[in-house]
C-alpha cells in the first residue's frame, strides 16, 4: 500500500451513516473540508504491526490497512503520509499539521482530553525487552521502580512512558529516546538501560529487525500495566470527520474485512471489539 494510492470518488459516500444508524452529532466542516482539500493527511511511526512507512512510500500495518480500507469503501480521496515522533503527534494534530494520527496512539484519560479518538482498532498487552546476558529479573513497573539500579528506555509522550509516570517511576529511571523503536533498542544493546519499555507486538518486531535476534529477552505481559488499545486520532474539533470514520469502520467490521487484516498480523478482531472509546476514555467525555 502507497499513501500516495488513489481512491476514486468524493466525501459524499463518508456522509451515508443512516445505514449503521450513526449520526454526527453536528456539522463541523471537517468533511467538507477534507472534500476540498483532495487528501486526507496522517501522522505514522515506525513501529509495526501499528504502522511502518517505507522508503518507497509503501506503507504497512494494521492501522493504515484498516485507515486505507475505511477510506476506500468511503470515497475520500488520496492519502498521505508523515513520520512524526510520538512526542510531536498531538501537538502536531492540535495545530493542524495533518489530520489524523494513525501511527498506534492508545486511548487513555490524559490523551481523551486532548484530542478525539476512533473506536479501538488493535489492542495489546506491555512488555519489557532486555539483553539476556543482563541478569536484572523484573516483570513489572513496581519491580522496575524500587530497584535500586534499574533504568528503563521509553518514547517521550508513548504509552509506556505515560504509564512509567504514573507509576511513580522516578525520571532518572527513565532514558528516553527519540524516532524509531530501534533507538530504544540501541540503548538496551549498549547498557545505557536495562530494559525497553514496549507494546508486546511491538517488541517481537523490533527484536527480529536486529542485527542478532537471539541476544534479547521478552518479558511479557507485564503485570501490572493493562494493556492498551491504539486508535485513529482527530483534531478535537472534527467530530463530524470522526464520526464518519466510526461508522465506516462499523461497515467494514460487519463485512469481516476488520478481521481479516487483524488475523494477517497475528492479533485479535475479539479483543478489540470487547472494548470502546468510552470504556478507555475512562469517563473523560470524548
Amino acid at each position: 500500500m502507497k499513501w500516495s494510492h488513489k481512491v476514486i470518488g468524493t466525501a459524499v459516500g463518508f456522509l451515508v451513516l443512516a445505514a449503521t444508524g450513526m449520526q454526527p452529532v453536528m456539522a463541523d466542516g471537517s468533511l467538507d473540508r477534507i472534500k476540498k482539500q483532495g487528501y486526507v493527511k496522517t501522522a505514522v511511526n515506525q513501529e509495526l504491526p501499528y504502522a511502518e512507512l517505507k522508503s518507497n512510500g509503501e506503507m504497512v500495518g494494521v492501522l493504515p490497512e484498516v485507515v486505507e480500507a475505511v477510506l476506500a469503501e468511503s470515497g475520500i480521496g488520496e492519502f498521505r503520509g508523515v513520520l512524526i515522533d510520538w512526542g510531536a503527534m498531538i501537538p502536531g494534530l492540535q495545530a493542524r499539521r495533518y489530520d489524523m494520527v494513525s501511527g498506534g496512539l492508545f486511548i487513555n484519560p490524559k490523551r481523551c482530553k486532548a484530542i478525539i479518538f476512533s473506536e479501538p482498532i488493535l489492542c495489546d498487552a506491555e512488555a519489557f525487552v532486555k539483553l539476556k546476558t543482563n541478569p536484572l529479573s523484573i516483570t513489572s513497573f513496581a519491580e522496575l521502580k524500587n530497584h535500586p539500579t534499574a533504568t528503563a528506555a521509553t518514547a517521550p509522550g508513548s504509552f509506556e512512558h505515560i504509564a512509567a509516570k504514573d507509576a511513580g517511576i522516578p525520571r532518572d529511571k527513565l532514558v528516553l529516546w527519540e524516532g524509531n523503536i530501534q533507538n530504544g533498542m540501541q540503548l538496551i544493546s549498549t547498557g545505557r538501560a536495562d530494559v525497553l519499555l514496549s507494546p508486546l507486538g511491538s517488541a517481537v518486531d523490533a527484536v527480529s529487525k536486529s542485527s542478532d535476534p537471539s541476544k534479547f529477552e521478552i518479558i511479557a505481559p507485564v503485570t501490572d500495566v493493562a494493556g492498551g488499545c491504539a486508535a485513529i486520532g482527530f483534531n478535537g474539533s472534527d467530530r463530524e470527520l470522526r464520526d464518519a470514520f466510526d461508522a465506516g469502520l462499523k461497515r467494514l467490521q460487519a463485512s469481516g474485512k476488520f478481521a481479516e487484516i487483524l488475523k494477517k498480523w497475528d492479533k485479535s478482531p475479539e479483543v478489540v471489539l470487547a472494548t470502546s472509546r468510552k470504556a478507555k476514555c475512562a469517563g473523560v467525555p470524548n
